[in-house]
């Protein structure tokens, strides 16, 4: 082995000189070091110097010329570590300089070509070397006292690691840098048993306009991983709070199940000696209650550091926070504290409201620098659910402005509208998540939609009138000019006097109907169980598909393979993967079809995985890991055949995909969807394992109808066959169309009267039709899961007639102009309205039509969707379409 005295006559004693000045010169820089040297530090990397090792590196044990000691963590050699993650972990640990984080010496990241054998011969290949130099604390990691703290661990020395280790999170929070990976194994101890935060692969720094952060990559250790991180990718400063939380119980009691603190006290009672125990029980109740409250499932209800570390030092009181008072003492604590705290107070309050944002499956990661069309959506849009409630909220706060500075009866009056509304716009918010409103309740909402309709139609008059520019001048001018703006200024006061009466009117209503207790309701059966158990000989063009997708799984490919069935709503998806499951269940050892839902609560889908596959179901104390622990090793050792049906969210997959292990044993997963995104993330390793459903062709939607209706294809009468052929034409190949129609026309007399009848109320008059209501609740589900902001882009399609052709572009313009896209941080409109657009295709919403270098330029709407469409608007006012004059004659008087 190389010694570093031999390094230094080689010519590398420069590099060994810096790194020594680094290691002793707390404000020097991290150093570029070369591979030979830290090869040569580390005895060529020996078992001897390994000091431990995690899932991305080994660190070893380096020593200097000086006989001073470092720590090497030396990556792995793995593609999949991209050279931008390297330096962006570089540029992080670069800029970490605290008391309580592990000083970051030096890095290297070299690629060498080196012999090695392949395929038989000796071939140069590209070897990666990146490499990551720490201090070295010699008393290990915080892990390896917890196993038998209550023997290792005196409390001055639990509450100085606690202390400290608090104070490193608050730095980091301050620095914008969210951790991502706190737990024991990343804390380490210098001689003095000091806490220092070490391994930034996972960390995240966020922008001075940005507080939250959306992953598809959720890489972290199970229990210290915060809840909404594990289930919808979310990362905010609140999430590295919850893995504080996990590590503070931990540090007082050995393990993080313990939610009460008097027990805790309790457990430490007789510890102290008689002179130390208050001050120190004291300390243990503060620190308790700290470990709990950062532990809270919400993230809302959790501490920001600045008041943990002002709960230690004893300038707040822990037992008396809560949601409320967090935003409270943030404003009284900038008297007292301000001196320490006043640049963690914005902090708190952004990734309070990011917390508060809720995630919908349009998600577009902040990683490739795109911005969350979620939190786009919650800016002055027009949406289904309030009308124009949010851009009537933006109005009123333009008349409270300095422009309309001289109008104190009309700011005054807009300020307290401004108030009353926005309780019921988040009220309405709430209604449009429900799948059906009590009539008392319906009509408050249409009454109160009406009320916003005309209050933007009152303010939009009177900023025209009296626009803050022209303030001064409309008073001047001749007599009759001035008496004519005085008039319309009475009538606009009396109008808006009227508005407000009728707004505090319809808050008093909403308090009397409780309507702020209506909950979102969900569908307690499943209404697409009907195709799980459908007879294979009565379907029609499943033959070739079900041979195609059980030959994908059925190869001879030990690694476990996913294979993703994707397509619109009622094309057979579920059919089709249950075919595809009786077919090849034989072959496997351990065999479940689950349906996962639009918003499945985890813990029960887990369950009900495990009841499936007969294992006991994990009681209520088991923790949420837990489960997934024990599924992972029930399948450990089994070639495992598991059917997801009906996946909304990748959030979703990528929780439930933590309990499929890799065995090598040939084991196969089936996920269906209507959401192109969730099946290429779980085919992410084999994009040609998806399975893109398409409608049935003219030949087989009329077998499949005849079957249906009479029992052959040839029985149909002629006299009935030009109108099932336009029946047909409106189900578009949709199997579930199809079906149904064909169903309630067996039961109907055969009369060519009798059947044009039923192709007529194939419109937006399905609704009123029993029959019809199982189809368009399938239908419905793709509705149910849009985020507000889409509905109301999508809700407009109702505009366009039947097999028309919709240019996107168009579209969007139409979209912009009618208020449902808006903008933040300055991003152009048309882009966000061409990423909705994008995201109807990507839901299987819209169908693209003409398509030119993999860009969506047009699209069409199937016939059933359209119904549907028309059915919503309706049922929500949104929009009214005109066949004939009767038709506009009536609908003249209730247009806005």
């Amino acid at each position: 082995l190389t010694s570093t005295t031999e390094m230094t006559d080689g010519g590398q004693g420069n590099e060994l000189a810096a790194l020594e000045k680094v290691l002793l010169d707390e404000s020097a820089d991290p150093v570029d070091l070369p591979f030979s040297l830290l090869k040569a530090i580390t005895g060529n990397f020996s078992e001897d110097n390994e000091m431990g090792s995690g899932g991305f590196g080994a660190v070893y044990k380096g020593v200097l010329q000086s006989g001073r000691t470092i720590a090497v963590k030396k990556l792995f050699e793995m593609y999949e570590i991209l050279d931008k993650n390297f330096a962006s972990e570089v540029t992080c640990l670069a800029g970490v300089r605290h008391k309580n984080t592990v000083r970051f010496l030096g890095y290297c990241s070299e690629t060498q070509q080196v012999l090695m054998p392949y395929d038989g011969k000796r071939v140069l290949a590209d070897v990666r070397h990146r490499l990551l130099c720490f201090e070295y604390m010699p008393k290990g990691c915080l892990a390896d006292y917890l196993p038998d703290a209550a023997c290792r661990f005196q409390w001055i020395t639990r509450y100085q690691i606690i202390k400290g280790v608090c104070e490193g999170v608050h730095y980091l929070h301050k620095q914008r840098i969210i951790h991502m990976d706190l737990k024991p194994q990343n804390v380490l101890l210098d001689d003095n048993m000091l806490p220092g935060i070490t391994d930034f692969g996972l960390s995240r720094r966020l922008s001075e306009s940005k507080s939250r952060a959306i992953t598809e990559n959720k890489h972290g250790t199970m229990g210290y991983m915060a809840p909404e991180f594990i289930n919808k990718g979310e990362i905010t400063f609140k999430t590295d709070i919850y893995s504080l939380g996990v590590i503070i119980m931990e540090i007082l009691m050995g393990h993080k199940d313990c939610s009460n603190v008097k027990e805790i006290v309790e457990s430490w009672t007789n510890k102290f000696r008689t002179s130390e125990s208050q001050t120190a029980l004291e300390q243990v109740k503060v620190c308790a209650e700290i470990g709990i409250k950062c532990m809270n499932y919400d993230p809302r209800n959790r501490p920001a550091t600045w008041f943990i570390i002002s709960g230690i030092l004893g300038d707040v009181e822990i037992s008396n926070w809560s949601i409320t008072s967090d935003v409270a003492t943030s404003t009284e604590g900038q008297i007292g504290f301000a001196s320490k705290l006043v640049d963690e107070l914005k902090l708190m309050d952004d990734s309070a409201a990011a917390s508060e944002l809720q995630p919908s499956a349009l998600e577009v990661e902040q990683e490739d620098g795109k911005v969350s069309l979620e939190s786009k959506g919650k800016a002055t849009t027009v949406t289904v659910a309030a009308g124009v409630m949010s851009t009537l909220s933006a109005k009123l706060a333009k008349l409270m402005g300095d422009e309309y500075i001289k109008r104190k009866e009309v700011r005054k009056q807009a300020s307290f509208l401004k108030k009353e509304l926005s309780t019921i716009n988040a009220v309405l918010e709430q209604l449009e998540l429900m799948d059906e409103l009590a009539p008392v309740v319906k009509n408050w909402r249409d009454d109160v939609r009406e009320i916003s309709y005309d209050m933007e139609n009152c303010i939009d008059d009177f900023m025209r009138q009296f626009g803050g520019e022209n303030a001064e001048a409309s008073f001047v001018g001749e007599a009759a000019e001035l008496h004519k703006r005085l008039c319309e200024l009475h009538r606009i006061a009396i109008q808006m006097e009227e508005l407000r009466t009728l707004v505090v009117e319809a808050n008093a209503r909403r308090e009397s109907y409780k309507i702020d207790d209506c909950k979102p309701s969900f569908v307690g059966v499943d209404p697409r169980l009907s195709a799980v158990y459908q007879e294979a000989t009565s379907l029609v063009g499943i033959d070739g598909p079900r041979e195609e997708v059980a030959n994908w799984l059925m190869d001879t490919q030990k690694k476990l393979k996913v294979v993703s069935v994707v397509g619109f709503g009622g094309l057979g998806k579920t059919t089709l993967s249950k075919q595809v499951y009786d077919k090849i269940r034989g072959h496997f050892k351990s065999v479940a079809f689950i349906s996962v839902s639009q918003k499945p609560d985890m813990r029960v889908l887990l369950n009900r995985l495990q009841l499936k596959l007969g294992i006991s179901v994990s009681s209520h104390d088991c923790g949420f890991d837990d489960i997934i622990e024990e599924l992972r090793k029930y399948l450990a050792d089994k070639r495992y055949l598991i059917v997801l049906d009906d996946l909304w969210d990748q959030s979703a997959w990528n929780t439930i995909s933590l309990a499929f292990p890799e065995n090598g044993n040939g084991s196969r997963i089936i996920v269906t969807t209507r959401v192109e995104d969730v099946a290429s993330v779980a085919c992410h390793n084999d994009r040609k394992c998806i399975y893109t459903m398409k409608p049935l062709n003219e030949q087989n939607s009329r077998m499949l109808f005849s079957n249906r209706v009479f029992g052959s294809e040839v029985v149909c009468p002629p006299y009935l066959k030009d109108v099932a052929a336009e029946i047909l034409k409106k189900c578009g190949g949709l199997p579930l169309a199809i079906i149904t129609i064909a169903s309630l026309l067996a039961t109907q007399v055969r009369s060519r009267k009798h059947w044009e009848s039923i192709r007529k109320s194939l419109g937006a008059q399905s609704a009123t039709n029993p029959s019809l209501k199982e189809m368009n609740n399938i239908l419905n589900l793709s509705y149910t899961h849009l985020p507000l902001h889409l509905r109301a882009c999508f809700l407009y399609l109702g505009m366009y007639p039947e097999d028309h052709i919709i240019w996107r572009d168009h579209l969007v313009r139409q979209w912009i102009a009618e208020g449902f896209v808006s903008s933040l941080h300055g991003s152009d409109l048309e882009d966000i309205g061409r990423s909705y657009f994008n995201e109807l295709v990507n839901r299987s919403m819209i169908h693209p039509s003409k398509t030119e270098y993999g860009e969506v330029l047009s699209c069409t709407v199937h016939d059933m969707m359209l119904d549907l469409i028309l059915i919503k608007c309706v049922e929500d006012n949104f929009l009214s379409v005109a066949y004939n004059s009767e038709d506009m004659a009536r609908l003249m008087h209730g247009c806005k």
